[in-house]
C-alpha cells in the first residue's frame, strides 16, 4: 500500500518534499529513503502511515516526538476486526486528540 501511495504522489507532480521511510532501501523511485522517521533532518509536516495496525501507535510516538503536525493512517486491523482492534484504535484516538 505505501508503495501505491507513494508512486501515485509522485507520478501526480506532488511538488512537496517526500520522505520515503522503509529500512530496506536507500531510495524509493530515485527520491532518497530513511531507514527511521528520526533519521530524516527535515521538518515533516505531515506522514502517511501504511503500515501494520499493531505499530501504528509507536510510529504516532516518534511522529509526536519529531514534530509532524499530521498524520493519516491507512492500515487495516482495527475496530473492523473487533476486539483488540477496537482496543488499539481507541489508543490511537487518544493519542490523537492528547
Amino acid at each position: 500500500m505505501g508503495w501505491a501511495i507513494f508512486r501515485n504522489l509522485v507520478l501526480n507532480g506532488y511538488l512537496g518534499t517526500l520522505f520515503p521511510i522503509n529500512p530496506k532501501y536507500e531510495n524509493v523511485m530515485g527520491v532518497r529513503c530513511y531507514p527511521t522517521l528520526p533519521s530524516v533532518d527535515m521538518d515533516i509536516d505531515l506522514a502517511v502511515i501504511a503500515i501494520s495496525a499493531p505499530f501504528v501507535p509507536e510510529l504516532l510516538l516518534e511522529c509526536a516526538a519529531k514534530g509532524v503536525k499530521g498524520a493519516i493512517v491507512i492500515s487495516a486491523g482495527f475496530k473492523e476486526v473487533g476486539g483488540a482492534g477496537v482496543a488499539l484504535e481507541t489508543q490511537i484516538r487518544d493519542m490523537a486528540q492528547a
